[in-house]
Formats: structure tokens, sequence, C-alpha cells
């Protein structure tokens, strides 16, 4: 288990970035959320949380990801935009923005996931889960030269196998449930790092099975990793000794790709055949909540 900790945390830095920005009216950079980069056929595309999109389609905020450092260490801040796609209901927060080539073409240390590293399956396989993103407790802005100091965290967990009566919005074709204990959380970043007490700056991150239950150790390297879904919303009910994390399904994200470009239809057709029939039934029901 320690090779697999070990060698998932740069894999996940690659693809999952903090999206920052500064605000109409304050000069301070900070984070506004965490999306994941992913890429169909030819398309490539920022994968969050819708939320966190609105505030760049409505001119609110100029928002930034970053490509990995370079030969100086530092990451470059990038400048997002393109064609953004929002899909935001009570039950459904996912954003989308197909990046045009040149923001591409700015991030090469980056990495874009493709539809063989998703799961889209409905019932989602027991195992290690991980929640990867950039609160804002671990990412303090440096308000006299705008940058900000970009500090992951990552949440290492499993399903939540208890009641879901009382949790507000949840839905079983769309979603799925993570717990995270309240006290001795384990992480990749180890147990000398305090866990940050809210999930603000997390909008929108991927959810990863970084292994099942049922895999074979010794054969593991990070590509058996899958992306499961987008984080949605966290339940921290009343006295419970742990949080609830409610993912939206990554077939969710394939189903608004569905929708909105028909053209990548036969890839995702060749990619994952078996789902030739739900994802337009859950394209549906995606369709019937935006």
């Amino acid at each position: 288990m320690e090779h697999v900790l070990h060698e998932m945390k740069p894999a996940l830095q690659r693809s999952v970035v903090a999206i920052t920005g500064i605000r109409v009216g304050d000069p301070i950079m900070r984070v506004y959320g965490t999306g994941t980069l992913f890429r169909v056929a030819e398309c490539s595309f920022l994968v969050t949380a819708a939320h966190v999109m609105q505030q760049y389609a409505r001119n609110e905020c100029e928002l930034y990801i970053s490509d990995l450092g370079g030969n100086d260490g530092g990451d470059r801040a990038v400048p997002l935009w393109g064609h953004a796609i929002q899909y935001s209901d009570a039950r459904l927060d996912v954003g989308l923005l197909e990046l045009p080539p040149d923001v591409e073409s700015a991030i090469p240390h980056r990495r874009f996931l493709n539809l063989a590293n998703v799961d889209l399956q409905r019932n989602i396989r027991p195992g290690m889960f991980a929640l990867f993103g950039y609160p804002v407790e671990t990412c303090p802005p440096d308000a006299p030269i705008r940058t900000i100091r970009l500090a992951p965290f990552t949440f290492l967990t499993g399903l939540y196998s208890g009641a879901t009566e009382g949790l507000a919005d949840y839905h079983p074709d769309l979603h799925f449930l993570l717990h995270i204990p309240r006290e001795n959380t384990t992480t990749l970043e180890g147990s000398s790092k305090p866990r940050p007490d809210k999930f603000f700056g997390m909008s929108g991150c991927s959810l990863w099975r970084i292994c099942s239950a049922d895999d074979n150790l010794a054969r593991w390297c990070p590509d058996c990793a899958k992306v499961v879904g987008v984080q949605r919303s966290a339940y921290n009910e009343g006295k419970q000794r742990h949080t609830i994390v409610k993912g939206i399904r990554w077939a969710a994200v394939a189903a608004i790709l569905w929708i909105t470009y028909p053209d990548l239809r036969p890839a995702m057709r060749v990619s994952h055949p078996d789902l030739d029939d739900e994802l337009p039934q859950l394209a549906s029901l995606v369709s019937s909540l935006s």
C-alpha cells in the first residue's frame, strides 16, 4: 500500500488544478475552486463545479489555472477562457470549460485524462477513494505581489453506506457518498499536516477510486486509479463523527458531453460500449434538471 500512496500524489497533481482568480475590485489572487483536465477525442475540457464557473461566465472574476513548475520551480499562471457549459441545480452542479489550443499549449507539464481514466458505472465498486483539491486554508494569498502559494490536500476515504434519509437533494442515479472522519483523517500529506476544517476551494474537485477492494496491489500502477465523480457538497450533520461528501457521478459529466457535443458520441461508444443505453437515459435526466 505504501508504494500506491507514494505514486498516486504526483499523478493527481498533473491532472487536477487549482482554479484561482482575481475578482473585480479585489486585487488579491485567491483560490475559488478545483478542476480536472479531461479530453474526449480532440476536445479538451476543464471540469469543475458550475458555481465556480459562474464567476467566469458573469465576468465577476478573471480565472486562472497553472502549469506545473518549469526550470525556475514556479507554477505559471494561465488565464482561462473558452466555451463554458453549466448545469446548475440543487442536485447537479457541474461546469465545463472547453479549452482553446492556446490554453492547452500553455500547460505542457499537465496531463489531460481521457475516457480510459474514468469509471462511468452506476454501481461504484468499493475500495480506497481520494478527494484531491486546493482548500483555501492551505493556499494563502500573497497580496503584495498578486501570487498565491498552492498547497493541495488529499483526503483518503471509503464509500458511505449509512442511511440517506434526510440528506438534502440526494439522488441515487446521480450521486454517491463518501465518508470522512472528523478525527484521525487519513491523507497523502501525512499526519503532521492538519486537516482543513472546511472544503472551501475544493469545490469541483474530482473524486478518485485509487484502488478497488479486490485489486492486486502488487500489480497496481497509477493508471489503475479511476475518476468516479465530481465533488458536489458536504453534509456536516450535527454530532456525527464524520463528514459525508456527496459526489456527482462522472457519468453525469459524460451525459453533459453527450448532450452538448453529439460529435463525441462515437468516441464514447467505443470506450464504454456497455453504457450505450444508460448514457442517453442519464442525459435525459440531466436535461430535466438544467
